[in-house]
């Protein structure tokens, strides 16, 4: 199990360029589609504590569960799948059903201290999503505050992209519809 530390913000896409010119290359950006299923719908994460997702890029496919500590900290374990279907079967056996996805590009790149996921998130926009590589550290927030000082990324950390998406759905005119018939292609 790993033990992750994370915080987004919504970004500009320009500021990408910044990020790259201080940071290294972890991984090319690869696109990701992340099925989330659950007991509770939207409400999964609120009711039991965890999520369950079937992570698919283009090198792998990744059952995964995560469990919240705090607003920022998670555990996390994950398995490898053979294909989506594998995972939506199996979590469909268990009485899981499909709620949420999150389609993106995303690239990884690294700082001394921090994991750096540039996110082109679907119906959302940019953001950058900041792991920190030692979870336990007492430095994290000064490395937090240091980065994004010298990015200038403004405002206050931004909501998980589930909760984001979720505040669309019932409260954007038709996009509800559209993200719906979108899941159901997704799950076939």
């Amino acid at each position: 199990m790993n033990i992750e530390k994370e915080v987004r913000y919504a970004i500009k896409m320009t500021q990408f360029d910044e990020i790259r010119a201080i940071s290294e290359s972890q991984e090319d950006s690869q696109k990701s589609l992340d099925l989330y299923m659950g007991y509770s719908g939207f409400d999964t994460l609120e009711a039991f504590g965890y999520v369950c997702r079937i992570r698919n890029t283009v090198s792998k496919t990744l059952l995964e569960c995560k469990k919240r500590v705090d607003e920022i900290t998670w555990i996390e374990q994950e398995i490898k799948l053979n294909s989506i279907n594998d995972g939506y079967n199996f979590l469909s056996l268990l009485g899981m059903k499909p709620y949420l996805y999150i389609s993106k590009e995303r690239e990884v790149r690294k700082t001394k201290d921090l994991l750096l996921c540039l996110d082109v998130v679907e119906y959302l926009g940019c953001f950058i999503e900041i792991e920190f590589l030692r979870p336990q550290d007492s430095q994290n927030d000064f490395y937090l505050e240091s980065f994004i000082k010298q990015i200038g990324i403004q405002g206050n950390p931004a909501e998980l992209y589930g909760d984001i998406l979720k505040h669309k759905l019932f409260f954007e005119d038709g996009f509800k519809k559209e993200f719906e018939s979108k899941l159901s292609e997704i799950i076939g």
